[in-house]
C-alpha cells in the first residue's frame, strides 16, 4: 500500500532556515529514502517566506534554494505566496538555480529577515514534543460501508476543518 504513511510536522511562527533545513535533512529525507518513491515533486509554496504577511515564518530565498537542493524533486510547481513584491521573485529565481544546479548564494532580497540568530536547540526540542504527541494522539480509524462509495469496506478519519480566511467550517472524511 503506497499510501500507508503521512507526515506532517506542525512548525511554530518564526521557523527559518536552519530549521527547516535541519527538519528536512534530519527528519523528512530519511523517510523519503526509506520509502523510495519514484518522483519527488516540490509543491513550492512560498508563504514561508520572512516578508509574506500571513505565516510568521522567517524563510529566506537562499533558503528555499537550499530546501530545493535537500530534497532534489524532480519537477518543483511554483505556488502561492502573498509577498509578490518581496518573497517570489527572489524564491522562484533560487528554486530555478537550485533545480538547474547553479549558485543560488547570491539571490538576497533587499530587506532583511526579522531575526538575526536561529535557536536551534528549541527547535528541536518543539520537534521532539511533536513526536511525542503524535505517539499518544493517534487518529480513530473507522472501519465501515457506505451506499455512496463503490464496494468494499473503506477507512477513513473523520475531523472538522476551520476555514479562517472564508469563516467557515467543514466536517471531512480523509
Amino acid at each position: 500500500n503506497a499510501w500507508k504513511t503521512t507526515l506532517n510536522v506542525p512548525l511554530p511562527p518564526g521557523t527559518g532556515d536552519e530549521e527547516i533545513h535541519y527538519l528536512l535533512e534530519d527528519w523528512i529525507m530519511p523517510r523519503i529514502q526509506e520509502f523510495q518513491p519514484e518522483i519527488i515533486i516540490n509543491s513550492a509554496g512560498q508563504d514561508n517566506h520572512f516578508t509574506d504577511p500571513l505565516a510568521s515564518m522567517a524563510v529566506t530565498a537562499r533558503g528555499y534554494g537550499r530546501i530545493n537542493e535537500i530534497i532534489n524533486p524532480d519537477l518543483a510547481v511554483l505556488e502561492g505566496g502573498y509577498s509578490i513584491e518581496g518573497a517570489l521573485p527572489y524564491v522562484n529565481l533560487a528554486i530555478v538555480l537550485a533545480l538547474a544546479g547553479e549558485d543560488y548564494s547570491g539571490v538576497v532580497e533587499p530587506q532583511e529577515p526579522p531575526y538575526t540568530s536561529s535557536n536551534l536547540n528549541a527547535f528541536k526540542g518543539f520537534l521532539q514534543e511533536q513526536k511525542q504527541q503524535y505517539q499518544l494522539v493517534k487518529p480513530e480509524w473507522n472501519i465501515r460501508e457506505e451506499k455512496h462509495m463503490p464496494g468494499g469496506k473503506w477507512s477513513y478519519y473523520s475531523h472538522s476543518v476551520f476555514y479562517d480566511t472564508e469563516g467557515f467550517r467543514e466536517i471531512r472524511k480523509d
